[in-house]
């Protein structure tokens, strides 16, 4: 499709705009401070931006510096435009139906941007596509998987791989340049891995369970910078699993079982649940939680102590949670996707 990344080369991704189209739910973003977007004869929505906490050594800023090396030493990183580090979430708007809404609405955003401004998209959804397509003909850059070939060669069915994903988990590399655990928390919760490509590194093609894997126990993990892998000249997305987010865990339930009560989004601090909620709280929140935790140990026990990255919506929620249950190593950086649009493999 036209407009796919053409003319972009070279382009400072500290310029563009940057739009993340969800199955629910459509963000744009840009890098630096704080503002906010005009519309057309409709005010801009409070920006939802996410702010890290400034103490905490587990956020995106610290961790960059705690878990890697300086870049500069990588021949793979860019030698003329860095990934931008900070953002703001400009607007996020709900998918509607019919689809036309949310694209007439956000047409009517976009249209106020100066004409030369990049305007880069990513999207799980082409009837948006399709509909923006029309209304600002040459106007978007697409992403597309074509970019990504490199990177996603031992997927076997990449026509079917998510952008978001690819994405993620190529951001994730760029800011981080290490192997990684990436866990994306929204309607269904991916739980991927970046492996760093060294002559003694693990295979990305995947890592035969062990009978004891199967059922993982608790981790003794204990983080210092020197069981990092150093940074290397490439990566590759070596797969994850899909499984359904927290909300849609909760929505599932409630449909199935109308007369038990709501569910908090809360784990009791003590087991087994002594009431129906929370024996509710133990049977969702608890198992979500356990499913997560037995994906970490899995892939620690293939790739050694990497990082957990968690991004998306419930990503400071899930961090809580896994922090709750002993687990150690985690970031939280809501920006991933965003720095994966911003520098593209054919860009470096």
């Amino acid at each position: 499709m036209s407009g796919y990344l053409s003319g972009l080369m070279g382009f400072d991704p500290g310029r563009g705009l940057y739009l993340d189209i969800g199955n629910s739910r459509i963000t744009i973003a840009e890098p630096g401070a704080d503002s906010s977007l005009n519309a057309v004869d409709e005010p801009s929505s409070q920006a939802a931006h996410t702010e890290l906490p400034a103490d905490t050594a587990d956020t995106a800023d610290n961790a960059h510096h705690k878990y890697t090396k300086n870049s500069d030493d990588s021949s793979h990183s860019a030698s003329s435009t860095a990934v931008p580090k900070h953002w703001t979430i400009l607007e996020s708007i709900p998918v509607s139906s019919p689809i036309s809404q949310s694209a007439a609405k956000l047409v009517r955003l976009l249209q106020n941007q100066p004409p030369d401004r990049p305007i880069i998209a990513a999207t799980v959804r082409r009837d948006i596509e399709h509909e923006l397509s029309a209304s600002l003909p040459d106007r978007i850059h697409w992403i597309g998987r074509t970019s990504f070939r490199s990177f996603i060669a031992t997927y076997e069915t990449p026509d079917t791989l998510g952008l978001d994903r690819i994405l993620t988990a190529w951001g994730a590399w760029l800011q981080y340049r290490q192997s990684a655990v990436i866990i994306d928390c929204g309607t269904a919760c991916t739980i991927d891995a970046v492996v760093a490509t060294t002559p003694d590194s693990p295979t990305s093609s995947g890592h035969k369970l062990t009978s004891s894997e199967h059922q993982p126990t608790s981790s003794e993990y204990q983080p210092t910078s020197s069981e990092y892998q150093p940074i290397t000249n490439s990566a590759t997305f070596a797969g994850g699993v899909i499984m359904p987010g927290i909300h849609t865990l909760h929505e599932a339930l409630r449909n199935a079982t109308p007369e038990l009560p709501g569910v908090p989004l809360s784990i009791p601090q003590t087991f087994p649940g002594k009431s129906t909620q929370s024996c509710l709280e133990w049977g969702i929140n608890g198992l979500f939680t356990d499913g997560v935790l037995a994906h970490i140990q899995r892939y620690r026990s293939w790739l050694g102590d990497i990082p957990v990255l968690l991004t998306g919506g419930d990503a400071e929620l899930l961090s809580n949670w896994l922090s709750g249950f002993g687990v150690m190593g985690l970031i939280t950086d809501p920006y991933l996707i965003y720095k994966g649009m911003s520098q593209l493999p054919e860009h470096l």
